[in-house]
């Protein structure tokens, strides 16, 4: 060895150029906190002020001859118009440019930085979901990866070999899956063709795997207003947004009658789920169909574009997208308790459970991409702490692309997406059912809680004569505040159902008729949409003792006999209203419910009692 290498450590590291942070940088130290930027005039200036201040600083420059230091140098990519591409360019060079144009904005949002108006309009997308959290790295890297003891897996082909047997099928499915592409691209045709492709070809095993749901699956998420200069976040809600990707991947729920199945996992139970995202206590969202519970955990999206679309807007709407999937997963991961840590919310149940990811890929026609994604709090040199910017990053890195035009680069992708696939039902679905099981057992406790009040028979007030039976009226969740009111409205019901089937499950054996009269009785009081409900009940004599206790048995036996009347007890009252119970008329009623018949005694006079129904709110359990 030399003398002129043999004296340089081991450890020296070579500090290059820096630049402004983008999508493009590969290492964090490639980055250059320290630039001084030119300042907006103020955070809400108007685009006509804005353009007449960076002419007046302009002016200012001339005059004194310094028109400063070039920072950064922004080359713009050129529209893509494949048709003349493809006929133009090789392979090669259609994927550089199209790699160009998906790329779009070199350097990511400075907030307070002042841009002309023409990289505002260009890149308004870019740096609007960058405001949101959301920001590309075109180039993998483990250093992007932030956080303690924080893990991220990615597929690779890299220990995977082409001529191996075992690898014939899926060289078979490869192409099959070029035949396609190139036959899409000879004919233009529309971006249908190339979704539908890529469910065949592409994700057709997935869409076969039984623990697995995949869907053209709609999610909501509330957009927010960006301000047309700075592009930051104005604070302002334009509102609530479906929107429905080309394909979504999650874990496959179950029913009860599923039982017998042995695919079948109790955690992943369908009513469970939806009782999960209800109660006032837990709300933990399963399925980005809020109310629904039929895809839940998703952690692949898919956005196909064919040759009339955008590649950058695919990118966009799979990123947006793997954000929400991301919080869900985020959410599930916590603790369930409702205790938080300043600044950081609930805590993990784990030094793993911090260990979230989708994947997002994007299609436009035969040019394949596949992204990974994880979410963490914004670090400083993203501006953490400024206005108009979120708290929390949603971190996309590119994995793979290509321009899937040969049966090489087809398998490669098929390659990858099966390894998606067997990480999603193996590693994924494992760490899903674990952190489940925190999230049921409090969300059960919660139930039983509430359904224990309910049990709680009444006892009668000798001076007034009125029984008082507490029940927890739920308000619709927290995350539905943005639905429509018929939507929130139904939510609601479906709380109080839950509640009803816990109530009647704690009431321990009885007959199905009474089970079946509780029901029709529960059903009742979940219909009303008042705070305070005053049910009138004309009561037998006999129910209740001078002392005022309980004949359990009479009054489950009145109440089953009440429930089969063809009018129900009626309620009365409102928020902030006269709650007071209603007089009741006169009846003629037997017992059992049925008309006085004619010539028959009329029926013992009974008492007439109430029973006032008053709402609580559910309380934590710690």
């Amino acid at each position: 060895m030399s003398s002129k290498n043999s004296h340089k450590p081991s450890f020296e590291v070579k500090v290059g150029p820096r630049f402004s942070d983008g999508p493009l940088l590969r290492h964090p130290d490639e980055i250059d906190l320290d630039m001084n930027y030119m300042k907006l005039a103020s955070a809400d200036i108007s685009k006509q002020d804005h353009k007449s201040a960076l002419a007046e600083t302009r002016r200012e420059l001339r005059e004194k001859a310094d028109m400063g230091t070039i920072l950064d140098v922004i080359v713009a990519a050129s529209s893509i118009d494949m048709a003349r591409l493809i006929r133009t360019y090789s392979d090669k060079q259609v994927k550089e440019l199209v790699e160009r144009w998906y790329v779009n904005a070199q350097i990511y949002l400075r907030p307070g930085s002042s841009m002309p108006l023409g990289l505002c309009e260009r890149y308004r997308h870019d740096w609007g979901l960058n405001a949101e959290g959301i920001y590309y790295r075109h180039h993998f890297s483990h250093h992007w990866v932030e956080g303690f003891e924080r893990k991220l897996w990615v597929p690779s082909v890299a220990a995977l070999d082409w001529n191996l047997e075992t690898e014939s099928t899926r060289r078979q499915r490869a192409k099959k899956f070029v035949k396609h592409a190139l036959d899409n691209e000879k004919w233009n045709k529309s971006e249908y063709a190339w979704e539908a492709d890529a469910w065949s070809d592409v994700f057709g095993q997935m869409r076969e795997d039984p623990l697995l749901a995949g869907n053209k699956h709609e999610y909501f998420t509330v957009d927010q207003k960006k301000h047309p200069v700075s592009c930051l976040l104005t604070g302002e809600a334009i509102g609530g947004t479906k929107r429905i990707p080309d394909a979504t991947f999650g874990l496959a729920t179950f029913d009860a009658q599923d039982g017998q199945n042995t695919l079948a996992c109790d955690e992943l139970n369908r009513d469970k789920l939806k009782a999960l995202a209800l109660h006032p206590q837990t709300e933990l969202i399963s399925d980005p169909k809020l109310g629904d519970a039929n895809l839940v955990f998703p952690f692949a999206v898919y956005e196909a574009k064919g040759w009339s679309g955008d590649a950058r807007v695919a990118r966009y709407q799979a990123c947006s997208a793997g954000a929400v999937y991301l919080d869900i997963l985020d959410a599930l991961a916590r603790h369930p308790f409702p205790m938080e840590i300043p600044g950081y919310g609930r805590p993990y149940q784990s030094l793993d459970s911090q260990n979230t990811q989708i994947f997002a890929l994007t299609s436009f026609g035969a040019h394949w991409h596949i992204l990974v994604g994880y979410r963490r709090n914004r670090l400083e040199r993203e501006h953490a702490g400024t206005n108009g910017v979120s708290k929390t990053v949603y971190l996309f890195q590119r994995v793979w692309s290509d321009r899937v035009v040969t049966e090489r680069s087809a398998w490669e992708l098929l390659s990858l997406v099966d390894q998606i696939h067997q990480w999603g039902v193996n590693q994924f679905r494992s760490f899903v059912i674990k952190h489940l099981k925190a999230w049921h057992e409090f969300c059960s406790n919660c139930y039983g809680e509430d359904a224990e009040l309910m049990s709680q028979l009444p006892k009668l007030d000798s001076g007034t004569k009125r029984f008082t039976w507490q029940i927890p009226v739920f308000t619709s969740p927290e995350w539905s505040k943005d639905l429509e009111p018929a939507r929130r409205k139904a939510l609601q019901q479906d709380a109080c159902a839950y509640l009803v089937q816990t109530y009647i499950q704690n009431l321990g054996p009885h007959s199905d008729s009474d089970l079946k009269a509780l029901t029709q009785l529960m059903e009742r009081f979940k219909r009303g949409g008042d705070s305070v409900k005053t049910w009138a009940l004309d009561l037998p004599d006999g129910i209740s003792d001078e002392n005022g206790d309980n004949k359990t048995e009479r009054l489950i036996e009145h109440l089953r006999k009440k429930a089969d009347m063809e009018k129900g007890p009626s309620y009365t009252g409102s928020p902030g209203g006269d709650s007071s119970p209603p007089e009741c008329e006169e009846h003629r009623e037997s017992v059992d419910g049925n008309h006085v018949v004619d010539g028959e005694p009329p029926p013992k006079k009974k008492a007439r009692y109430t029973i006032q129904v008053e709402e609580f709110e559910a309380t934590p359990l710690l």
